[in-house]
């Protein structure tokens, strides 16, 4: 069995795969990236009566993913660009070869997966969140060239 956790900026993802189909998937939410995968893990193994021990695998991606520096709890931990996850993803739930997708999220990216390899089109992760940001970070409301201006920063 692999788990698959996509530990995004407001949910967390998390799926099982067993002899390449999808067998469970639950979402979570948590204040940070690694307690977020970790209760996730946990919360679909114990929820699924799954044997940890029956876990070949894990792959990480999403916005928190940078966060999860080793194995987590000792089991093969790998981390997926978030692009390439996106095209794998699609095709597989998909069942095609070759696909456009659009994901939305906190932003929104359009990729286009297949034999020739799996390409980012166009859209952004951006998000909403320099739009919504805290009035006591940023007052007045920020204009869109200052929000890509902190992106650029990583602010």
């Amino acid at each position: 069995m692999i788990i698959g956790i996509d530990i995004g900026s407001t949910i967390t993802k998390t799926v099982s795969i067993e002899n390449g189909r999808m067998i469970r998937k639950i979402k979570t939410r948590a204040a940070d990236a690694v307690t977020s995968a970790a209760g996730a893990l946990g919360k679909l193994i114990i929820e699924n009566d799954i044997n940890i021990a029956n876990v070949q695998g894990i792959a990480i991606t999403g916005a928190g993913a940078s966060k999860i520096r080793h194995d987590i709890f000792g089991i093969s931990t790998q981390r997926i660009e978030e692009i390439r996850a996106i095209g794998i993803g699609g095709m597989f739930l998909a069942g095609e070869d070759h696909i456009i997708i659009t994901n939305v999220g906190t932003g929104t990216a359009v990729i286009e997966a297949g034999k020739d390899g799996i390409f980012h089109l166009g859209g952004s992760g951006l998000g909403a969140v320099p739009f919504t940001a805290s009035p006591k970070s940023c007052s007045p409301p920020p204009t869109l060239t200052a929000s890509w201006n902190w992106q650029k920063r990583g602010t």
